[in-house]
């Protein structure tokens, strides 16, 4: 048997005839243009197919940059969100007791005025007796 330089991307035990013509490895199988260094046809190679290329790579001398300004942005909006909590709290403890002290000075307003208000009618009823 003649022995290939390309190999197959199917066990030898698999005849060639049995693969569809249709599967993308008859057709990479089939491609005579195939790089022998890389192992990519022109065609991958137009099309991006090759994955560790499309990936993003970390420049080597700022390995870490993104990663600690991320993680700077992140405590500091931590530090913000804890601050603005505090303050909300805060003030909404100081409506709660300027509520209480407006609350309590209108209820001893409303006794003061009911007392002025029996005072008028006590020196009423004296007026129109008195005559």
């Amino acid at each position: 048997m003649k022995e290939s330089t390309q190999e197959s991307p199917f066990p030898s035990s698999v005849p060639m005839s049995r693969i569809s013509s249709n599967s993308p490895a008859h057709d990479a199988a089939s491609n005579s243009n195939i790089d022998s260094s890389t192992g990519i046809s022109p065609i991958e190679s137009c099309t991006g197919s090759d994955k560790a290329s499309s990936q993003k790579r970390p420049r080597a001398d700022e390995p870490h940059v993104d990663s600690d300004k991320s993680s700077i942005k992140r405590q500091r909006n931590t530090i913000a969100s804890r601050k603005y909590r505090q303050k909300r709290l805060d003030r909404l403890a100081d409506l709660e007791k300027r509520l209480d002290l407006m609350t309590s000075e209108r209820d001893s307003l409303r006794i003061k005025l009911a007392r002025r208000e029996a005072e008028v009618d006590a020196l009423r009823n004296i007026l129109s007796t008195g005559r």
